[in-house]
């Protein structure tokens, strides 16, 4: 999805929600493939791909996160 679409779609300010979810994906090492340009272009163009993110990075992004959780939670 595009940030632009994935900004609206959550409310978020489009100029800081690249920087906000890169933040995140950057501290658990999950790196988007093509510097983050999906196959999306602008306006049905031929120029430049548009930056964005794909689910399956957003996906191992949580499960790296979950994993590292859990190997930080207290044994009981």
């Amino acid at each position: 999805m595009a940030s632009r679409d994935l900004a609206v779609a959550l409310a978020h300010n489009a100029n800081t929600i690249g920087p906000d979810l890169c933040a995140p994906l950057r501290e658990v090492r999950v790196v988007r493939p093509n510097s983050g340009k999906i196959t999306a272009r602008y306006g049905g163009t031929t120029g430049s791909h548009l930056p964005g993110f794909t689910a399956v990075y957003l996906e191992k992004t949580i499960a790296a996160y979950r994993a590292r959780a859990a190997s930080s939670a207290p044994a009981t």
